[in-house]
């Protein structure tokens, strides 16, 4: 009967310690699951905000190519020109009504008095009229692609076509029926610009006398410096465009 009695008294004495310990294992789970679910709201939140941002910033999801060109300045253009061939130090020139005799005694006179030291009387002397004919018509579409000058700039077109023969005029015969300065814009050239790459790479050819083309360069490509090049024409308020346009695409290029 004391025994019974004493494990009774045991058993209660234990209870309320069990139930303690359940409950503070209850608390520790609970505890532990709130943390739990903190932690993992606020990770989806922070992922939200990064999702968010990165949706917001143009950077990160795409890339923009800019595709506004550079302003092409006239004054550019022409130091671009100058800086190849020199400024003009003689004012003597040619046009397209000057007979090759003309042209001859212009020359001789210019080699006489030392103002051209680059083409000798006895090479001048090995050049038929016919040749000194040739140079001044490419020299006068050089004038309308580009701008005039004077005739230091004929020596290098009669030495680079007859002399030295980095140009072909029978390669750039035929070329010259396409005449940039006919079109009425930059873009108008556009459907024939297969036409007009044939040109430029024929007459400003790498191992050109100056304003070599890139001839690496699209067709996609010309085009649209050509659409960019009306604007600037735009700007000239109907005044005539200097340099010539061939000058200008070259620039831009």
């Amino acid at each position: 009967m004391k025994k019974v009695f004493w494990l009774s008294c045991f058993i209660l004495f234990l209870s309320p310690l069990t139930t303690l310990a359940e409950e503070s294992t209850s608390v520790d789970t609970f505890q532990s699951l709130d943390s739990s679910q903190e932690m993992t709201s606020e990770s989806s939140s922070e992922a939200t905000k990064e999702s968010q941002s990165a949706s917001e910033d143009p950077t990160t999801t795409s890339s923009t190519v800019d595709t506004t060109a550079e302003t092409i300045d006239a004054t550019d253009v022409i130091d671009s020109i100058q800086s190849e061939i020199g400024e003009a130090t003689d004012i003597q020139t040619f046009s397209a009504q000057d007979q090759p005799n003309d042209m001859r005694q212009g020359l001789q006179s210019a080699i006489s008095d030392g103002s051209i030291t680059f083409l000798s009387q006895s090479e001048l002397d090995q050049l038929t009229d016919e040749q000194l004919a040739q140079a001044n018509q490419l020299a006068l579409r050089y004038s309308s692609d580009t701008m005039g000058f004077d005739v230091g700039f004929l020596v290098k077109i009669v030495r680079a076509l007859f002399i030295d023969q980095t140009l072909s005029w029978s390669a750039i015969e035929p070329q010259l029926a396409f005449d940039p300065s006919s079109y009425a814009t930059f873009s108008a050239m556009i459907p024939d610009i297969d036409q007009l790459q044939t040109y430029l790479k024929t007459l400003y050819p790498a191992n050109g006398i100056f304003l070599t083309f890139n001839q690496s360069v699209t067709d996609e490509w010309l085009a649209s410096i050509l659409t960019q090049l009306d604007t600037v024409e735009a700007q000239t308020n109907g005044e005539s465009l200097l340099p010539g346009r061939i000058a200008w695409i070259i620039h831009a290029v």
